[in-house]
């Protein structure tokens, strides 16, 4: 893969983490125009795990499947709302 190919020796110590967007609104619909999402951080290792375009993606795909939950998604917003930036109240109860 082409990051692959153009990393140095160092930088292949550590895996390649990218971080996704991804869209809060299937979860929690709202009729608000602000920005409403959280990330994902996919990570990999190219020295440890396989180098093929085939292993990557289903890694990646399975990454997607296991993190893209409502359940780690409403974590994730609870832990925003209730602890940062969120002024609403009812925010901090869903999900309880």
């Amino acid at each position: 893969m082409a990051i692959n190919e153009e990393m140095s020796k160092m930088q292949k110590k550590k895996p390649v983490v990218l971080m996704v967007p991804v869209n809060l609104r299937k979860f929690f619909p709202s009729l608000s125009m602000l920005n409403f999402f959280n990330w994902i951080e996919p990570g990999y290792n190219f020295t440890t795990q396989d180098q093929s375009f085939e292993a990557i993606l289903k890694y990646t795909k399975e990454f997607f499947e296991a993190e893209l939950t409502k359940r780690k998604d409403v974590s994730a917003y609870q832990r925003v709302a209730c602890f940062g930036t969120a002024s609403d109240s009812e925010a901090c109860a869903i999900g309880t």
